[in-house]
């Protein structure tokens, strides 16, 4: 007995070693499988955070394109605002122009119109010969204008510019159409002393105006001037008034061109028929004296003025049927 208890004892020990090692296996494997079930919610939580970290992005991006839609909105709200507080503003001032009488009328009433567009224009009124542009309205205010002038170094109203031949300003004149530059400086350099054209970009600096509408007052072959209206931030409804308003103003200065011609011939006209009407005063007068004074040869003259009516006449018909008459013969003595 004292013998066998000791592998008794063994076999016990072997059997709870076996039981261990079945237990510690069973727990490994549980942790095993802890563990793999781990890294799975491991992988699910970081796909789950990209897909988040996406949803985010996109939701980020969405937001931005709102929020540049809702700006751009408010831009094109403010621009539709501004383009029909410009209509109405050009509208009232073509309206005027309509009912001016003068050329100097016209102008006046297309600077203030540009006046009300909140920026710096200038209109320049072509001469006879359409080589020179004479500026005959501004729309800065005081101190730009004398700002403008202390650069230059001469009064700007009033002063003549050449049009170079071929140059861009000529052309433009000549191709009738507004045009939107972003190089201002090029034409305002062309027209000025090349000692003056290195102030041109720091002026056009100051007063925001690289950016600028040229807009040609020109109606069918009649030249009248062009116009300019400067600002960085000038949009495609401004020049498409601005466009309009150019044309209106160039019709009524051709109407108020044609009204003076035809009053100045009308003037003529008048003046001549008072002439002659007073020469055939005189001439009346001068015969009625004449018949007062003898009015012993009332019968003769009488038989040689129906004479004279009738070769008249006779001269007359042969030059409408293209040929010569027969020559007449005098009366007698």
């Amino acid at each position: 007995y004292k013998r066998q208890l000791p592998s008794v004892a063994l076999l016990g020990i072997a059997m709870l070693g076996h039981n261990a090692t079945s237990r510690l296996r069973e727990a490994l494997e549980d942790s095993e499988k802890a563990r793999q079930e781990l890294e799975t919610s491991a992988t699910a939580l970081r796909v789950t955070q990209d897909s988040l970290e996406t949803a985010n992005e996109q939701l980020r991006t969405e937001l931005d394109e709102r929020d540049r839609a809702e700006q751009a909105l408010q831009v094109s709200l403010a621009e539709t605002a501004r383009g029909q507080r410009l209509l109405l503003a050009l509208s009232k001032a073509a309206q005027a122009m309509h009912g001016a009488r003068t050329a100097e009328e016209i102008y006046d009433s297309l600077g203030s119109g540009l006046q009300k567009l909140g920026r710096g224009a200038m209109v320049l009124r072509s001469g006879d010969d359409s080589r020179r542009l004479e500026i005959v309205y501004l729309t800065y205010d005081a101190e730009t204008l004398a700002m403008l002038e202390t650069g230059l170094g001469f009064p700007l109203l009033g002063y003549c510019v050449d049009v170079q031949p071929g140059g861009r300003i000529q052309q433009m004149i000549a191709n009738g159409a507004i045009l939107t530059t972003e190089n201002t400086g090029d034409y305002v350099n062309e027209v000025l002393p090349p000692s003056l054209q290195p102030m041109v970009d720091p002026l056009l600096e100051q007063l925001r105006a690289r950016r600028t509408i040229f807009a040609p007052l020109v109606a069918g072959d009649e030249i009248h001037g062009l116009f300019a209206v400067g600002g960085s931030d000038l949009s495609s409804i401004e020049e498409q008034a601005i466009s309009t308003f150019a044309n209106q103003a160039a019709v009524a200065l051709s109407n108020v061109r044609h009204l003076q011609e035809t009053q100045s011939w009308a003037a003529e006209l008048e003046g001549r028929v008072e002439e002659r009407t007073a020469a055939l005063a005189a001439s009346e007068a001068r015969y009625r004296r004449l018949f007062d004074s003898s009015r012993d040869a009332v019968s003769y003259t009488h038989l040689r003025a129906h004479e004279t009516v009738r070769w008249i006449a006779y001269a007359v018909f042969c030059l409408k049927r293209g040929g010569g008459g027969g020559g007449g013969g005098g009366g007698g003595g």
